[in-house]
């Protein structure tokens, strides 16, 4: 029996790599807009610092931030079967 790539499978299979592709996508989204929210918050404490007005409630927050764009930022690099690597030169 040989099969061929019009089956229902395969169109199913095409049709859930198609949405995930789209979340890929979307997440790589998210954790942009995660890390450039914490930066802005955290700029914007230590910024407003000297003027008397600090937010404290911002470093735990952070946290919880680094963490979900941890989680979007792996899938998406996962998903487009990227490497994270770190090189370090010794001489």
């Amino acid at each position: 029996m040989s099969e061929t790539n019009d089956g229902p499978l395969m169109r199913l299979v095409l049709l859930i790599d198609g949405v995930m592709d789209r979340l890929a996508t979307i997440f790589l989204w998210v954790a942009n807009i995660c890390l450039f929210l914490m930066l802005v918050a955290t700029a914007g404490t230590i910024i407003l610092r000297p003027l008397g007005m600090s937010f404290y409630w911002l470093w735990p927050w952070s946290m919880v931030v680094v963490v979900w764009m941890s989680f979007f930022g792996v899938y998406v690099i996962y998903w487009r079967r990227k490497d994270i690597a770190v090189d370090f030169v010794v001489r």
